[in-house]
């Protein structure tokens, strides 16, 4: 009996071994295939330039990122340097305004020195002022309305003397009596007019003249009035001018009356 001879599969695969049918499939099998394997490599070739094209968009990106990465440094190099600039303006002007801060404090206290200066100023000009009033109105008293004072009252003396001596018309007279006295008034004049025997007072009366006491009891007192006087507001303006009994034998005396008057205010009677 003969052995059963075991076919390899190059012989299963011949023609002579395999029907028409069979390798009518095994054709359409092996198109198949093809097929298959291009779709296969089409679709690897077409991932592998998507992949490229991926990783090239990648790559890009990854230079575009650097790039921006880079720009951002210098920017914030940049923005370092400028925050470092701002930082020392600022340091700048903390200094100035500490340096103006101290000129405005210099200035305020020179402004509230000038101002007590000039306070004490106004009161030393209103002192100063009221002191030039005061010798202005003394000089005026003095050197004017005295001298003008006193030629009234001698004016007023010879008109009482030519009054008395002259027999003229009592209206004229005692008009003139009249003006005279209201301009006395007006001023604020007194007349001085003691009587003969009134006690001597030094302050209003200025002994010219001495004679004896007929009595002791006569002495100090006034003998006769050569001139009247005058005094404005407690001030003697001119002192009457009078003749006082004396004794010879007191010598004393006769000094001290002789003194006359003191140019001293007093109070009116």
């Amino acid at each position: 009996m003969e052995k059963d001879h075991l076919k390899t599969p190059f012989e299963i695969l011949e023609p002579s071994s395999i029907g028409v049918n069979e390798e009518r499939e095994v054709h359409e099998s092996s198109d198949e295939v093809t097929v298959l394997l291009d779709q296969v490599v089409r679709i690897a070739v077409s991932w592998g330039s998507k992949l490229s094209a991926r990783s090239e968009d990648l790559e890009a990106r990854q230079r575009n990122a650097e790039k921006s990465l880079a720009d951002s440094r210098c920017q914030l190099d940049q923005i370092e340097s400028r925050l470092e600039n701002n930082e020392s303006k600022m340091n700048a002007l903390r200094d100035n305004q500490a340096r103006i801060s101290a000129q405005i404090q210099k200035l305020i206290d020179r402004l509230s020195t000038l101002t007590q200066n000039l306070d004490q100023t106004r009161i030393f000009s209103e002192a100063i002022s009221r002191r030039i009033d005061k010798l202005a109105n003394d000089f005026i008293e003095r050197e004017v309305r005295e001298p003008l004072f006193k030629d009234v009252l001698q004016l007023y003396e010879s008109f009482d003397i030519l009054n008395e001596s002259m027999s003229s018309p009592k209206n004229i007279s005692g008009g003139l009596t009249f003006h005279f006295k209201q301009f006395l008034d007006r001023y604020g004049l007194k007349i001085i007019c003691p009587e003969v025997g009134s006690t001597f007072d030094p302050k209003k009366h200025q002994s010219i003249d001495q004679q004896e006491a007929p009595k002791k009891e006569l002495e100090g007192q006034i003998a006769g009035i050569y001139h009247s006087g005058l005094y404005r507001d407690g001030k003697i303006i001119r002192p009457a001018q009078v003749a006082v009994f004396v004794s010879k034998s007191d010598d004393c005396n006769l000094d001290v009356i002789e003194g006359g008057h003191r140019n001293e205010e007093y109070d009116q009677e």
